[in-house]
């Protein structure tokens, strides 16, 4: 809001008020809360600190402000700035405090953790020793199962005899490996080749 007042040729200077050094320590006290609150916000820190650069001037000039007297003299109105002053210089130095803080925020970002990379390893094979097809003692045409030896460990292991159907194996110890193969019977005749097919991971 603003306020136009028109002086006449005659009217007196006004005196200079006696600066009030009560006033003066209360705004460096206050500039000195906002820097410690200011601690961990680097752009906040840095215009408190431009303020507290200025704390020779600002508040001598607001001393004088609130110690000063304006009467104009303009039918009976008499205009004193005193408390008004230093609450609007309080106000002011607040919203610049929260201004530049909500600025702060607004431009970080919270990047997280990632990994990127690229890496590469060789894919060998097994080598099957120690194979045998277990007949059954009754029907010796039927193989009930065939067990046999990896070179490395591995994790899952599968056999075929038949080209399509494969059986699951199952770890006995160490590398050694047993395959039940009674679901579908696998039969001496219609085995014609054997697949073992095993990964570690």
């Amino acid at each position: 809001m603003g306020l136009n007042v028109a002086f006449s040729a005659s009217a007196k200077t006004l005196p200079k008020s006696r600066e009030n050094p009560t006033v003066k320590i209360q705004v460096v006290s206050m500039l000195n809360h906002f820097r410690s609150i200011a601690k961990g916000f680097p752009t906040l820190k840095s215009v408190l600190s431009f303020l507290q650069m200025s704390m020779r001037i600002i508040p001598d000039i607001v001393a004088e402000v609130v110690q000063q007297k304006y009467f104009i003299k303009q039918g009976v109105r008499k205009i004193m700035f005193q408390s008004r002053s230093i609450k609007l210089f309080v106000v002011v130095i607040v919203v610049l405090v929260f201004a530049t803080a909500a600025f702060a925020f607004a431009a970080t970002n919270t990047v997280p953790t990632s990994y990127a990379g690229e890496g590469s390893s060789a894919i060998s094979g097994y080598t099957v020793t120690n194979l045998v097809y277990n007949l059954n003692a009754t029907n010796p045409s039927n193989i009930d199962s065939v067990t046999f030896t990896l070179s490395a460990a591995a994790t899952t292991v599968k056999a075929s005899l038949v080209s399509g159907t494969f059986y699951t194996c199952t770890n006995t110890s160490g590398n050694n490996w047993s395959c039940t193969t009674t679901s579908p019977q696998a039969t001496v005749s219609a085995a014609t080749t054997l697949d073992i097919i095993a990964r570690d991971h």
